[in-house]
C-alpha cells in the first residue's frame, strides 16, 4: 500500500479523496490553517502530499463536535494540545445534530419585526428590524427571550436585513456595519443565557440553538425582488454580496446559519458555496408561491434534489409562505431528501411587497392547528415566520411536545 502513495496529489484529487471541496480547501488556505505543500509558480496549481492528509481528517472530525476553524486552527498548530483539553466546552458549539438528538422535532421561534412594532418600533424603514438591532438592541434580546419562555428550542438573529452595504448607505462606516451584524448573534446569546440559567436548565428542555438569519439579496434591495429572485447578477456578485457577513455571522458564535426566504434555486447554490468554503452547517429554506414551487418559479422538489448530497445542508424547507402550501411542499421536499424539513410559513395574512402591509384574514385554523397537519405530514423543525407571535409558537409547543 505504501508504494502507491504518490508525491503530490492535485486539489481535484485530495478533495476527492478526503470529502471536502476544492473551495473548502482554499479556504483553509485563505485562513492559515492548511496551506498546500507545494504551489506551481507558472501555472499557481496546488499540490497536497499524504502526510497532510490525516491534517484534514482532524479538522473535519473536529468540526463534526461544532467547534469553530479559527479554535481548530490554535490546536492543529500548536500541536501541544491533549484530546481532553480540545474537547473543553469553551471550545464547543452547539450543533444542529446535538439538538435534534434530543429533540426529535425541533421547535423555532416566531416573527421577530411582529413583535418589534407591537413594543411601538417603526419598522418602515429599508433596514426594516436591522434599525433596531442598532438603535434600541435591548428590545432584539427581549424578544428572544419571550420565544425561549414560549418554547423554542432555536433562536433566529435579528440580521435578516443586516448587511454591510444596507448599514453603509444608511451612513453607517464599514466597521460599525461588521460590528452591528456580529451584535446580533451576541443577543441571541445573551437571550439564551439569561433564559437558560432563570429556568431553561431546570425546565428539561434542550440548551437551545443559536441560528444566524441571511436574508436574500432581494432583502436588501428592499423592492419586493426578495420574493421573485430576479436579481440580474451573476453567481460570484451574489457570492460577494453575501460572504463577508456570513463569515461574520458564523465566526460570532451561530451554530447553524438560517439561510431564508430564499426566492431562487441559483441564490441557494451560491450562498451553500461560501457555507462549504467558511466550514460553517446551514438550513436553506425557501420562500414558495404555491403547492409545489418556490417563489421563483423552480419546483421545490428539484431544489430538494440538487441539496439532498450537500452535507453542509443540515436542513431543507420553506419559510414566510402561506399555511395552506405547507402540507404539500412537506411531501414535494420528502420525495427527494431524508434531510429534516423545516417549515416556519407566515401567520396567513397576505403581504404586498409594494405597499409594505398586510392585509386579509388569517386563514381559517389556528396555527397550532396547522402546526399539527406539518408534523404529521413530517416536518422535522416548526416555527413561525411573519405575524407569528410567542403564543404561536406555544402553540407549536404544545402540540410537538404532547
Amino acid at each position: 500500500m505504501q508504494n502507491q502513495v504518490k508525491k503530490y496529489y492535485t486539489i481535484g484529487e485530495t478533495a476527492a479523496l478526503l470529502g471536502v471541496t476544492t473551495q473548502t480547501l482554499r479556504y483553509y488556505d485563505k485562513i492559515g490553517l492548511l496551506s498546500p505543500a507545494y504551489c506551481d509558480e507558472n501555472t499557481g496549481y496546488r499540490y497536497y502530499v499524504y502526510k497532510q492528509f490525516h491534517y484534514i481528517d482532524r479538522i473535519k472530525y473536529l468540526q463534526g463536535f461544532g467547534m469553530q476553524l479559527k479554535d481548530i486552527k490554535e490546536i492543529i498548530h500548536s500541536g501541544r494540545v491533549r484530546r481532553k483539553n480540545y474537547m473543553n466546552k469553551d471550545y464547543m458549539k452547539n450543533t444542529f445534530d446535538n439538538v435534534m438528538n434530543e429533540v426529535k422535532t425541533m421547535i423555532v421561534d416566531g416573527a421577530m419585526a411582529t413583535e418589534l412594532e407591537a413594543m411601538g418600533c417603526d419598522l418602515n424603514d429599508e433596514l426594516w428590524s436591522a434599525k433596531v438591532l442598532a438603535e434600541q438592541p435591548e428590545l432584539i434580546k427581549k424578544v428572544h427571550l419571550s420565544y425561549f419562555k414560549a418554547g423554542a428550542d432555536c433562536g433566529i438573529t435579528a440580521s435578516y436585513q443586516a448587511t454591510i452595504p444596507g448599514y453603509m448607505k444608511k451612513g453607517y462606516s464599514e466597521e460599525d456595519a461588521e460590528k452591528l451584524i456580529v451584535r446580533s448573534v451576541k443577543l441571541l446569546q445573551d437571550a439564551r443565557e439569561e433564559w437558560w440559567s432563570t429556568e431553561g436548565k431546570n425546565s428539561g428542555r434542550v440548551y437551545p440553538l443559536i441560528a444566524a438569519a441571511v436574508g436574500p439579496y432581494g432583502a436588501y434591495l428592499a423592492d419586493g425582488s426578495e420574493y421573485r429572485g430576479d436579481y440580474n447578477i451573476s453567481v460570484e456578485e451574489l457570492k460577494k454580496f453575501h460572504k463577508k457577513r456570513m463569515e461574520l455571522l458564523w465566526n460570532a458564535g451561530a451554530e447553524i446559519l438560517a439561510v431564508e426566504t430564499i426566492p431562487s434555486l441559483t441564490e441557494a447554490l451560491a450562498v451553500v458555496e461560501i457555507v462549504e468554503e467558511i466550514g460553517a452547517e446551514c438550513w436553506i429554506s425557501f420562500s414558495c408561491k404555491n403547492e409545489t414551487e418556490i417563489s421563483g418559479g423552480t419546483p421545490i422538489r428539484e431544489c430538494a434534489k440538487k441539496l439532498n448530497g450537500i452535507s453542509c445542508v443540515k436542513v431543507i424547507g420553506l419559510n414566510c409562505t402561506t399555511p395552506h402550501f405547507v402540507e404539500s411542499l412537506i411531501k414535494e421536499i420528502k420525495k427527494e431528501t431524508d434531510k429534516p424539513v423545516i417549515v416556519y410559513p407566515n401567520s396567513g395574512e397576505i403581504y404586498d411587497a409594494e405597499t409594505k402591509t398586510w392585509h386579509g384574514a388569517k386563514d381559517g385554523k389556528t396555527y397550532g392547528q396547522w402546526a399539527e397537519i406539518w408534523y404529521k405530514a413530517g416536518a422535522g423543525v416548526i416555527g413561525g415566520c411573519c405575524r407569528t407571535t410567542p403564543a404561536n409558537i406555544k402553540e407549536v409547543y404544545d402540540i410537538v411536545r404532547k
